[in-house]
């Protein structure tokens, strides 16, 4: 499940006598409402992802 989440986003530049020029960007995002948490093995493969779990062998092939 999502929501949206308001993301701003700021930048900066030097105007033309040399003055600091700053805008402000709103916009919105979509993000997941309860944080996804990744889990991998020393091997580097995923062994679960919040939802599922797997399995690997020793040759990094996923069996479960």
């Amino acid at each position: 499940m999502y929501t949206t989440a308001r993301v701003i986003g700021v930048r900066s530049s030097q105007g033309p006598n040399g003055e600091d020029a700053v805008a402000e960007e709103t916009r919105h995002a979509f993000v997941a409402q309860t944080p996804e948490v990744f889990v991998y093995d020393a091997d580097g493969n995923l062994t679960s992802d919040g939802s599922w779990t797997y399995g690997w062998d020793a040759e990094n092939r996923l069996i479960e």
